[in-house]
């Protein structure tokens, strides 16, 4: 179905783009294991194409004009931050972009959304914020579910970005990159320490990563990076 999603094309995006219209990226929604769709953000409007529809929708989401877009995928499902707005998920029986409804945070002011080993990370302007495992939508902080934030005391520069890697996730910002590696507690499940000679990363796209690798590849500030 990407071969017709490609062919279907909207005329007014081949048409416009990339001065009106630019695509910000192209990312794949999934639900489950057997349905997917390609969600296009293009600073303010988001073309989807759902292969049981068969053709392009556009849908305008209130405030979103410009601003990072991230989307992670965490037990089964796809999640999409519009930073300003809020996060979303595809829905295929609603063939809609539908908000999460969270407790503990408001997703309104999230920059960004990652995952890592069952857990759902977003950060704002100051903080980082993780839910429980067993529900990626409570972000309450509890001793019992785990779901807490922190301040990265070693944090210069603006979060640009947060990747998984082997046992963890490694934050990048403006400056430099912040390892976060798992303690095995689920009370205080992240250990934080600067990566030593690590430059700054402008985007996510500047990063090849596997959540299973033991680094990353980043283009930085200083060039090419093993993080």
């Amino acid at each position: 179905y990407y071969k017709r999603a490609i062919e279907s094309f909207p005329p007014e995006l081949v048409e416009f783009w990339p001065t009106q219209l630019q695509p910000q990226q192209a990312i794949i929604a999934k639900e489950g294991y057997d349905q997917s769709a390609i969600v296009i953000p293009c600073y303010g409007a988001v073309y989807i194409f759902d292969p049981e529809v068969g053709a392009w929708a556009r849908k305008n989401l209130q405030a979103y004009n410009e601003g990072k877009v991230t989307h992670t995928y965490l037990k089964g499902r796809t999640y999409i931050c519009f930073q300003g707005v809020g996060i979303f998920y595809y829905d295929f029986e609603q063939q809609d972009l539908i908000q999460c409804q969270f407790t503990g945070i408001s997703d309104a002011t999230m920059i960004g959304v990652a995952s890592c080993l069952n857990y759902l990370i977003t950060w704002d302007g100051q903080y980082i914020y993780w839910s429980g495992t067993s529900d990626p939508l409570n972000f309450v902080p509890s001793l019992v579910t785990g779901s807490a934030s922190s301040k990265l005391l070693a944090q210069r520069g603006v979060i640009t970005s947060i990747l998984p890697v082997a046992e963890g996730f490694i934050v990048y910002t403006t400056m430099q990159a912040i390892g976060a590696t798992y303690s095995n507690n689920a009370v205080d499940p992240w250990i934080f320490r600067e990566i030593p000679g690590s430059s700054g990363v402008a985007d996510a796209e500047h990063v090849a990563y596997g959540s299973n690798a033991d680094s990353h590849i980043a283009w930085t500030s200083s060039g090419f990076q093993a993080v």
